[in-house]
Order: structure tokens, then sequence, then C-alpha cells
């Protein structure tokens, strides 16, 4: 139930940041409804009291309010982009926590570390572009367009703290499937935001051929077809895919220079 709400007022709120002049025709139809019933209610009150009922015995007025939520285009990026950096924060406390109690091999720190890069990986590319990881050639996006991608990064981020919160104790030894699936198909769904967010953007062509589309598929090949190898090794090679997915920016403004 409450997954189906969840889903209902992201459904509303999307159709409504998309189309506001149909949200607002139908705000005024719900005013206008709510109007007439207060006036109906008044009315019934002023016969009861005609009839010699006293005010005190009479029932209390139904209060009916609406209100309706106003998106800020304005501040939106700003605080979508504050609310994935608290994610990265969870995502940070579950690498630490990961590490409670275990023995610091080799294995277990390289696991961590590379944990931890990964987090501060996309921590830069939240602070250059924001809560949508990818570059744009047009302002900012519509809220329509902007939620759904927000809800796709705060996911993606959860999804690697939690694979990344069973590697690291499985550093020295073969990564249980699901959380392969976690780790990567958490950075797939990242960089598929990234890609929705750059067309609705206008970004490079370049950036796909050159950054996006090369990551996406080394990460589905290793999701798919990684168990042979052990999981300090994955733990890099996730970093080295976000890592190189992360340096379009500076290569490119380096090449300009």
């Amino acid at each position: 139930m409450w997954g189906f709400a969840i889903v209902v007022d992201l459904a509303f709120s999307m159709v409504g940041a998309g189309n506001p002049h149909a949200v607002e025709e139908m705000t005024n139809r719900a005013r206008r409804r709510q109007e007439e019933n207060r006036e109906r209610e008044q009315r019934r009150l002023a016969q009861l009291i005609q009839r010699g009922i006293s005010p005190d015995r009479l029932p209390a007025p139904r209060v009916n309010l609406l209100s309706v939520a106003q998106v800020e285009r304005g501040h939106l990026d700003e605080r979508l982009g504050l609310f994935v950096i608290i994610v990265l924060g969870e995502a940070l406390a579950q690498v630490v926590a990961a590490n409670t109690e275990l023995d610091w091999t080799r294995a277990v720190i390289v696991s961590s570390l590379a944990g931890f890069l990964i987090l501060v990986q996309l921590w830069q590319l939240t602070s250059l572009y924001g809560f949508t990881p990818a570059p744009r050639r047009t302002a900012s996006l519509e809220p329509w367009q902007a939620l759904p991608a927000h809800l796709g990064v705060t996911a993606s981020i959860v999804a690697i703290a939690a694979g990344f919160g069973g590697l690291i104790p499985a550093a020295g030894e073969h990564l249980h499937t699901k959380d392969r699936w976690f780790v990567f198909g958490g950075l797939a769904l990242y960089v598929i935001t990234s890609v929705v967010a750059a067309l609705f953007g206008r970004a490079p062509l370049k950036w796909y051929l050159g950054w996006a589309l090369p990551s996406l598929l080394v990460l589905a090949a290793v999701a798919v077809f990684g168990h042979p190898l052990p999981a300090w090794s994955l733990a890099l090679i996730a970093y080295g895919v976000l890592a190189w997915f992360a340096a379009y920016n500076k290569l490119v403004d380096t090449r300009r220079a």
C-alpha cells in the first residue's frame, strides 16, 4: 500500500509539473466545489438556528482545506542536489559500517578505499552537474523531467552502498551474485539516468559515444560475467568505470585549453 501511494504521488507530481495549466484548472474546480459546500453548510446551520436550536448545540462546521504545492524552479536543482548529498552521506556510513569488526587485510583495504573513492566521484559529479550527472547545453530540466531523474540517481546510490555493504566483508572471496548486481546494477542505473537527463539537456554526441556507452557496456558485462573475479577486483573495476565516466569534463576542458 505504501509503495502504491508513493508511485501515485510521484506520477501526479510529474504529470502536474509537465502540465501546470491543467493542474491550475483542476485546483480551481476543487476550490469552487469547496466554496459551494461551505455556503451550503452555512445555510443549513442558519436554518437550524431559525428553528430555535441553540448555537452551542449545533454541529461543528466541516473544514475542507485545499493547498497546492508549487515547484520553485529557481531552487529545484539546489534542493534536489542537497538531498543527493544527504544520500551520499548515508552511503558513506554504510561503507564505514561494513568495516566493523573486520581484519584489515589487503583485500579489505583495497575494497574499502575503492568504495570511498566511488562515493567521492559521485559527490564530485553532483557538485559539477547537480543531481543529474550529465553535461547539458540547455537550461535546467523541467520539474517533470527532474523528479524522475532525481529518483533514479538516489536509487542508484542506495543500491551501490548496499552492494558495497556485502562486498567489503567478502573482499577476498567471490562476491555473491546479489551484491554484484547491487554494485554494478546501481552504477548502470546511474549511467542510464545520466543518459536520459542528457537527452533532455542536449548533451554533445561525443559524451554518449566516448563516456556513457563504454561505461554502460563494461558495467553490464561485469554484472553478468563477473562471478569468477574476486570481490576486491570488482571494487577496482567499479571505481575505474566511474572514474572514466567522471573524467569527461576534465578531459574536454584540457583539450579546449
